[in-house]
């Protein structure tokens, strides 16, 4: 619904962004990395993301665990 909101919706920028540095790894436990694994899993079976070959000056961003109301953790 959001998407439909915003499609075609152009930023002005007065140049383009460019990232300078590639954000450093975080460091995740095992039940973490686990955690990340399992979901990355769950959401590449159902089609929601896919691997991808990375663009030239694309921004790259780390993934990050938030914890639900249900106290499991969601990828973000």
């Amino acid at each position: 619904m959001i998407l439909s909101w915003i499609k075609g919706v152009k930023l002005p920028l007065s140049q383009k962004p460019v990232q300078r540095c590639l954000p450093k790894e975080p460091k995740w436990s095992f039940k973490e990395e686990a955690t990340i694994k399992i979901a990355l899993k769950e959401l590449s079976g159902i089609g929601a993301i896919s691997t991808a070959k990375p663009p030239n000056r694309q921004y790259i961003s780390n993934i990050f665990l938030r914890k639900k109301h249900d106290g499991s953790d969601r990828v973000i």
